[in-house]
């Protein structure tokens, strides 16, 4: 068994996430049961970008091909993701459905 903590798209920060496993995909990923927690939604619309303030919680999301490099990309990927978090909605019903879906 091996585990990360919660995973989310950077949306704030510029670059690519194609490196994001490199350098523990092997501790990660080759484990029978890999497990995190997936902080956010997947979602089709126009994915909104996070902000920090005092006034209210970051809306957290990712498109379905940001969602692949979050999952693990080509490394193979996480076997279990849990997605019953404070972010489930963020999207609406949308972002719920297509992050189940997916």
């Amino acid at each position: 068994l091996s585990a990360a903590g919660d995973i989310l798209h950077p949306m704030h920060q510029k670059g690519s996430t194609t490196a994001l496993y490199d350098s523990i995909a092997d501790i990660l990923f080759k484990s029978d049961i890999s497990f995190a927690n997936f902080e956010s939604v997947i979602t089709r619309q126009a994915p909104i970008e996070e902000r920090f303030d005092c006034v209210s919680a970051p809306i957290e999301c990712c498109s379905p091909e940001q969602f692949q490099h979050l999952a693990g990309g080509k490394h193979g990927g996480f076997t279990v993701l849990n997605i019953a978090n404070n972010h489930s909605l963020d999207m609406g019903l949308e972002g719920l459905l297509t992050t189940q879906q997916t």
